[in-house]
């Protein structure tokens, strides 16, 4: 029989009567199969379902979500470089898939992990392309900065608890027009930490006013989530079900409001004013235990916490990608111990210093969008910095003499936010578009080769422009032509009195000689009744 809906086998039931008692307890039996079958339903997320890594060897990972928590998983690999070793080739339960990658010696390239039903796409770069290296700054405002958050198109969210002066809200920074825009939602005091949804809705630490709120976008109220048993809430996180996790600095714990009953419990004590929490997609919660100079995790399968990595001297904020690394902002104490940002890479379990300032910063809140670039605030300063997940191809161009223009893919991804520059004036930039380069150059009547410089990203892409050939009859039945090529590079010039003999028709000159860099000589002997004679230089 088929059923089409649970309401339709309760009515079959009704219409129908049954002799044995045997078959209404089979019927029954049926039912309660159905409804665990349902119960037991298993879904699958990822972390990302994209990832751009660089040409090198290396390991890499991307968070899995299961639910339930004990139901199995497979992954497989389409493509000859994606490896997966067996521990990472099927399991139960949720966990960080690792994977790794050979070097990449050509071109970029993608290959795609199947893990569970879901799917993440792996874009390699080419052998060319190297890390972008700048620290963009955006500046938000010169008031003191803390936690940040960013949505799923980009824009960045700052919480500005202020202080004696300036102003207490949240602001936005959008990269679509560069602007930063002041909230102004009214009734906050001096919120630290701010969190985003996927509808876009905000979720606050109302610092001062000891509460967590939901900013709803549609409506622009402000909603209280939590305004009872808090002490001066610093850091909040939502994850994909609404499900706010809280640091409760002054109360020494980390606790969750659920959504689905506005419950508040508790999920880690032990901590000294955590400031910043991170969620993860299979539930895993991040805490910056700030009095204790740790990162720790409070593990969603167990409930238990962990240590992650030290952070001397902080951490401030933190946040978690889809590989499951995770950030955290070290402010320093300002006296021996600097600041810096620091990363726990998920695939090797090692922690690091990712970025250390050379100027006077704070470091303090961390977000980390889809594309892997990181946000982090300068506390007192009023800037958001951004350390960009983008790649270069520097590999250089090489151009020929005569007036034109090129384009060719010179950064990944395409999405880049990005502009560029040159050195040279012969050499314009016309635009970066999709992460694709356009140039064009005038024509090089100097006679020597010249190169300009393509400033983008902090790299630069050296462009080549061969020169124009200039001829001098410096005696009788001697011409020197001056021209550049590649170095090293072997000569042959044929001539011929008329200009339509195919070419294996023409003379080879017997003498010639290189006589300085980029210049080359050789002597042509008149003939008679010879009025004109053309010359073929050739490179093979």
């Amino acid at each position: 029989m088929k059923i089409h809906s649970l309401d339709a086998f309760k009515y079959g039931l009704r219409r129908r009567s049954f002799c044995s008692s045997c078959s209404g307890a089979i019927l029954a039996l049926g039912l309660l199969a159905f409804c665990a079958m349902q119960a037991r339903a298993t879904t699958f997320v990822l972390g990302t379902t994209n990832l751009l890594v660089g040409s090198g060897a290396q390991t890499n990972s991307v968070v899995l979500g299961v639910t339930p928590a004990d139901a199995a998983w497979t992954a497989t690999t389409n493509a000859a470089w994606l490896h997966l070793t067996t521990p990472n080739q099927s399991g139960t339960g949720s966990t960080n898939v690792i994977f790794s990658c050979d070097a990449n010696s050509g071109t970029t390239r993608s290959g795609t992990l199947t893990i569970g039903d879901k799917m993440l796409t792996v874009t390699q770069a080419g052998s060319g392309f190297i890390q972008a290296q700048p620290l963009s700054t955006i500046f938000i405002n010169p008031i003191i900065l803390q936690n940040i958050a960013v949505d799923g198109e980009g824009d960045v969210y700052v919480a500005a608890p202020g202080g004696n002066v300036g102003p207490q809200n949240i602001f936005e920074w959008t990269p679509t027009n560069n602007a930063v825009n002041y909230l102004g939602i009214p009734g906050l005091s001096h919120p630290a930490g701010v969190a985003v949804d996927t509808a876009g809705n905000l979720y606050i630490a109302d610092t001062g006013n000891s509460a967590v709120e939901e900013w709803v976008i549609a409506s622009g109220k402000l909603i209280s989530l939590v305004s009872s048993n808090l002490s001066s809430p610093s850091g909040v996180a939502v994850d994909g079900l609404g499900d706010v996790f809280i640091a409760d600095t002054g109360n020494n714990v980390v606790k969750e409001w659920v959504a689905a009953t506005s419950n508040v419990t508790i999920l880690a004590t032990g901590l000294r004013s955590p400031e910043g929490v991170a969620v993860d997609v299979a539930g895993n919660v991040y805490i910056s235990d700030s009095g204790n100079g740790v990162v720790k995790e409070w593990i969603a399968a167990s409930s238990n916490v962990v240590a992650v990595a030290e952070a001397t001297g902080g951490p401030l904020g933190v946040a978690v990608d889809g590989s499951g690394n995770v950030y955290a902002g070290v402010p320093g104490n300002g006296v021996d111990v600097a600041d810096y940002l620091l990363k726990w890479t998920a695939a090797s379990g090692s922690a690091a210093q990712l970025f250390v300032p050379t100027f006077t910063h704070q470091v303090g809140g961390v977000a980390v969008n889809r594309e892997g670039d990181v946000f982090f605030s300068d506390v007192p300063n009023g800037y958001v910095d951004v350390l960009p997940n983008d790649f270069v191809d520097v590999t250089p161009r090489t151009e020929n003499s005569q007036a034109g223009s090129d384009s060719w893919q010179a950064v990944l991804p395409a999405t880049a936010n990005v502009s560029a520059s040159s050195d040279q004036s012969w050499l314009t930039i016309d635009g970066v578009t999709n992460g694709v380069l356009s140039i064009s150059f005038a024509a090089n009547i100097s006679g020597a080769s010249r190169t300009g410089n393509v400033s983008l990203l902090g790299q630069v892409i050296p462009v080549t422009q061969y020169a124009l050939p200039t001829v001098q009859m410096v005696g009788p039945g001697t011409i020197q032509i001056a021209f550049s090529n590649i170095q090293q590079a072997t000569f042959t010039v044929s001539s011929a009195a008329d200009l339509s003999l195919p070419v294996s028709k023409w003379a080879v000159v017997a003498v010639s000689s290189n006589v300085a860099p980029g210049m080359f000589r050789f002597i042509s002997q008149p003939t008679a009744n010879d009025p004109q004679r053309f010359y073929r230089v050739t490179s093979p």
